[in-house]
């Protein structure tokens, strides 16, 4: 099973967590507070198969520059 995302922002915490999906790191930072302990487990099987399909921002050239750095097909801007 794989876990599909857009996210709607290329600020700096949306930089991050599309780092964080990348390499697999987030589960813990941003996600350890809305799960209870036996929870974290499904959380992490979603996560390790995350991937980032499209981005959305208020300008294109935002949008295309940060599809670009993380491989995202789909940009999309206001």
């Amino acid at each position: 099973m794989s876990f599909s995302w857009g996210i709607l922002s290329t600020g700096r915490i949306a930089e991050d967590f599309a780092n964080c999906l990348q390499i697999n790191k987030c589960i813990q930072f941003f996600f350890s507070f809305c799960f209870e302990k036996k929870k974290k487990i499904t959380t992490q099987i979603l996560f390790k198969k995350a991937k980032i399909i499209a981005v959305g921002s208020r300008s294109q050239q935002s949008a295309d520059e940060f599809g670009k750095k993380f491989d995202i097909e789909h940009r999309h801007a206001r």
